[in-house]
């Protein structure tokens, strides 16, 4: 996209190799995949793909310095599905093993055509908004580490946090580590592609907590879309068209286990994720 935004020459340069730096090794074209502290092009400040309303928050490393530009304020839709936002379950990345489980408009390994959002481009969401963290408690952009059962009750996670902060008996995380430099907010390394950087599931309300399986918040998870706009998001769906979605919006039943095909359980909130469950639910205007 960089080219269509006038980013050609950072498009250029992610699309060189770039030369050793120190005792970091060189990079083959588009860079190396993590390891940007010595990555100038993953640096970089992209104001378009910031939200106005957020703040800066904490950087990669909890190190505002070196890596607060390296933030993004918009995210894909991975639909209602929980586990495999992932890919895990799979045992190879073909289209048929892919395709039953894989529920939203981005997954693991996978794209989709116009023709596979058969619930209908203006009741399908692309992207959404996810929130920086602002300070190391915040439920917005971080990740409450080490919840098991999230695809079996998604609900789990909501007893995690209160007030907008997770509990003080949790470290909240989305990386493994105690350290301090794997402090990975879910705003930062957008470039490693991984779900929980990346992606949102429309399983939980907009602003609420996010929760990983281990200890590890690059695995899988379940990530709340957030903002600080008051009352909700905004997404844009297949359409093209931008609308709010309140924090209030009916999500069905998060007590119940993930599917993977028919009606989303998670209510008018999961249908609008999912791409082609059959539901009737439209999104609200």
């Amino acid at each position: 996209m960089l080219p269509f935004i006038e980013q050609g020459n950072l498009h250029n340069s992610i699309a060189s190799p770039w030369p050793a730096v120190g005792s970091n090794p060189p990079s083959l074209p588009f860079g190396p995949p993590r390891d940007f502290a010595y990555y100038p092009p993953w640096q970089a400040r992209l104001t378009t793909f910031l939200c106005p309303s957020a703040p800066d928050g904490l950087g990669y490393g909890n190190n505002n310095a070196l890596q607060i530009n390296n933030k993004r304020n918009y995210a894909m839709c991975l639909g209602d599905m929980i586990r495999n936002s992932h890919g895990l379950g799979f045992t190879n990345t073909s289209t048929a093993t892919l395709a039953p489980s894989f529920r939203g408009m981005f997954g693991y390994n996978r794209f989709v055509k116009i023709a596979e959002m058969t619930d209908g481009t203006s009741n399908t969401i692309l992207l959404g908004e996810k929130a920086n963290a602002v300070d190391a408690r915040n439920v917005k952009g971080l990740a409450a580490a080490n919840v098991p059962g999230l695809n079996l009750n998604p609900s789990i996670c909501l007893t995690k946090a209160a007030g907008g902060y997770y509990l003080p008996s949790l470290v909240p995380r989305s990386a493994g580590g105690t350290d301090i430099q794997d402090f990975r907010p879910h705003g930062t390394l957008y470039q490693t592609g991984l779900a929980p950087f990346v992606g949102f599931q429309t399983v939980l309300p907009p602003n609420s907590p996010s929760c990983m399986n281990d200890n590890w918040g690059d695995n899988w998870g379940l990530s709340a879309a957030s903002s600080y706009h008051t009352g909700g998001v905004q997404v844009c769906f297949g359409d093209g068209s931008v609308r709010f979605i309140g924090q209030n919006i009916d999500t069905g039943n998060v007590a119940l286990p993930e599917v993977t095909s028919g009606p989303s359980p998670y209510g008018v909130w999961g249908a609008l994720g999912s791409r082609s469950g059959g539901e009737v639910a439209a999104a609200p205007e």
